[in-house]
């Protein structure tokens, strides 16, 4: 999964890989940590880094997340690049839109169907790419006219997957 982190005023780029049951890859800029991870408790995260071991609490906070680790606060925005496409400047919301793939995959589910009255962020479908589920949210509120993918479909990059 690849996400943007703010933290204060700075910005990394993260990437998160499931490897085992609870091991996971974490590369941050280009760095890659290998952690265990476990939820004992909801919100509560066992942390095995080598051999230190970290307590994490996560709580979402709005557009952040609060995130204590040994004692120490941080107030972390995460965001998906695939949200942050359906927002801003790069797509109009006005008029027709077509929602294209920013990733190859595998189209697990499509949500809406032609005819469905959708609102801006409803989600709409879930690719798997790199072994991860990605929802693909609405850009706009509107109607979906067009459905041009179907479960099970591998798609490349750029493929058209709805029309709002």
């Amino acid at each position: 999964m690849n996400l943007t982190a703010r933290l204060g005023g700075d910005e990394f780029a993260l990437v998160i890989r499931r490897e085992k049951d609870s091991g996971y890859v974490v590369v941050i800029d280009g760095k890659e940590y290998h952690l265990d991870l476990t939820e004992p408790e909801t919100n509560l995260y066992s942390v095995l880094m080598g051999d230190e071991s970290f307590e994490v609490v996560v709580r979402p906070n709005g557009e952040m997340v609060d995130v204590d680790v040994a004692g120490r606060r941080y107030e972390v925005t995460i965001e998906d690049p695939m949200a942050a496409l359906t927002r801003g400047s790069r797509f109009s919301v006005d008029g027709i839109q077509v929602v294209r793939s920013v990733m190859a995959g595998r189209v697990l589910e499509v949500m809406a169907a032609e005819g469905t009255q959708v609102s801006q962020g409803d989600p709409l479908l879930v690719i798997e790419a790199m072994k991860m589920e990605n929802e693909i949210r609405s850009p706009k509120d509107g109607t979906i006219t067009q459905v041009h993918i179907s479960p099970g479909q591998t798609i490349e990059a750029g493929t058209d997957l709805l029309t709002v």
